[in-house]
């Protein structure tokens, strides 16, 4: 009797411990990834800062860009597509087949993955001077042939980081989000200190083993849950297991749609060589730039909300997908739209405060603002674009990113080719811009009828009110940016303009009530009440 008595305060103590709800996971999964992107995004702004200081925008630079170019190439097309799959499948092994089945295909698929990358790799270090001439034709000898060099360095760092990527999936789908949250982190933080220790005896060189470096901390930090589930791996090569054809059916169409990504960014690099030096490392820095706002802005929410959508396919809850997703792509719109118009508003005092030191002169100032103002433009679509592309590879639908992503490679590289003769290299970044809001507008527009249901018009009422906000507080911030230019340091301007930006935006937005801002209130209000309960 004692016995059934303890075991039922026991069952009383569990069942007034709170249940947490799946929003108040992806809240907590969310402020979580969004710390660790915003100490990521300080090492690699802090890492481009080095490179900008010491290179500049200078031939050295264009080699460098060149060489990344081709080293992200061949990792997304050998890596990320089946990195992107990763989760789908082994979310449903675990819950259909369970945790033994599950480390068994999954083990095999990394066996089998980093064969295959190393043959890549080899192949890389052969081709490498083919893959550079064909990318910058316009490039000097000598700048060329720095690019290769650089490029058989850094091969290593594919299969370091591709291995990585699949423990990081592994670890999102336990939704575990502190150790794959922080690979960036590591990553960037490692090679910015080995730069600091090589980067003045070695110059480039120097920076092409920071990123070894920098790979190798990232993969061996994954490497916990390899130990901790190390009696359910096995170590097998199999060519022909079912699970290879799984990845092959679902990554065969995402390798065009990741190749498109890259072949438009190769575009760039083709047109850029052609320009005077310099152009194609602007055009980087200011691209990294929009890069590090899609860091902290999107991929915190992206990373966290990624394994909830994908559950609620796979049950097929297509109601609360809908509503769920709807709500996400407002509160992106409110966050990225203001965001985008602030960037091509501040460009230049941006780009001074980040980058303008040692060997980053005023010409360099001029063309990367130049390239960030041009870039911003898409910088919303874009972000929404992943977003999308994500929504339909969890609805295991790989072709439709596929042939947006054609469809947008073939618009940039026309925009490119007729913008580039009155706009220089800014003609490129528009041309990026252009493409990436027709490609995110067509995905949305293809969303399937059962995941668009009632709440795609609502999405695009909010647009337009987000997007009259956004510009009255872009004219607002212009005007004050045309009053103390001169007056202030270039840090005291951009902070006041920036704050000047962030009070008429967050005033007019609450003015205007709209329901993206909800959660954030209620966020708020639960805060006050955890911290500040009221007095009874």
């Amino acid at each position: 009797m004692l016995i059934l008595q303890k075991r039922s305060l026991r069952l009383e103590g569990q069942e007034q411990k709170p249940v947490k709800t799946s929003r108040e996971k992806i809240v907590r999964a969310t402020v979580l990834i969004a710390i660790l992107e915003l100490l990521t995004a300080g090492a690699g702004l802090l890492k481009q800062m080095f490179i900008a200081a010491q290179f500049g925008t200078s031939e050295t630079t264009d080699a460098y860009v060149a060489a990344m170019t081709v080293i992200a190439l061949i990792q997304l097309w050998f890596s990320l597509p089946i990195r992107q799959v990763i989760l789908p499948m082994f979310r449903y092994d675990l819950a259909q087949q369970g945790e033994r089945e599950a480390w068994a295909n999954i083990s095999i698929l990394v066996n089998n993955l980093t064969l295959a990358l190393l043959l890549v790799a080899a192949a890389g270090w052969y081709f490498a001077p083919t893959l550079v001439s064909l990318m910058t034709p316009g490039f000097e000898q000598s700048t060329n042939e720095l690019a290769v060099e650089l490029i058989r360095i850094m091969l290593i760092s594919i299969i370091l980081i591709s291995v990585s990527e699949v423990f990081e999936q592994i670890l999102f789908s336990y939704e575990r989000f502190l150790l794959p949250g922080s690979t960036d982190l590591v990553n960037n933080s490692t090679t910015v200190l080995t730069l600091l220790v090589l980067g003045s005896a070695y110059g480039i060189y120097g920076l092409a083993i920071a990123v070894i470096v920098g790979a190798a901390c990232e993969f061996f930090s994954q490497l916990p849950i390899l130990w901790e589930k190390r009696k359910l791996y096995r170590w097998k090569v199999d060519w022909r297991h079912p699970g290879m054809r799984e990845v092959g059916r679902l990554s065969f169409p995402l390798l065009f749609a990741n190749s498109s990504t890259e072949i438009a960014r190769i575009t760039d690099r083709i047109f850029a060589s052609l320009l005077p030096a310099g152009s194609l490392s602007a055009l980087s820095f200011g691209s990294r730039i929009t890069g590090i706002f899609s860091d902290l802005l999107i991929d915190p929410l992206q990373k966290s909300t990624f394994p909830h959508f994908t559950k609620l396919s796979a049950e097929g809850n297509f109601s609360a997908l809908s509503r769920q997703l709807s709500l996400y792509f407002r509160m992106m719109l409110f966050f990225t739209l203001p965001t985008a118009i602030g960037m091509m508003v501040t460009a230049e005092p941006i780009v001074r405060v980040l980058y303008q030191r040692g060997a980053f002169d005023e010409t360099s100032v001029r063309l990367t603002s130049q390239s960030l103002a041009c870039y911003a433009l898409g910088f919303p679509a874009a972000a929404l674009g992943r977003v999308l592309t994500r929504t339909f590879i969890s609805l295991k639908d790989t072709w439709t990113p596929t042939k947006t992503s054609l469809l947008r490679v073939g618009l940039k590289i026309f925009l490119s080719w007729v913008l580039i003769h009155p706009f220089a290299h800014m003609g490129l970044a528009l041309a990026e811009s252009l493409s990436q809001i027709v490609r995110t507008a067509f995905l949305f527009f293809l969303l399937p009828d059962q995941v668009k249901g009632q709440e795609s018009w609502n999405t695009i009422k909010s647009l337009g009110k987000i997007l009259v906000t956004g510009l009255l507080m872009g004219v607002a911030v212009y005007f004050v940016k045309e009053r103390i230019t001169g007056l202030l340091s270039v840090y005291m301007e951009l902070a006041a303009l920036v704050l000047c930006g962030v009070v008429i935006y967050a005033v007019l937005a609450f003015v205007r009530k709209g329901e993206e801002m909800q959660p954030l209130i209620k966020a708020l209000a639960s805060l006050k009440v955890k911290y500040f309960p009221q007095k009874s």
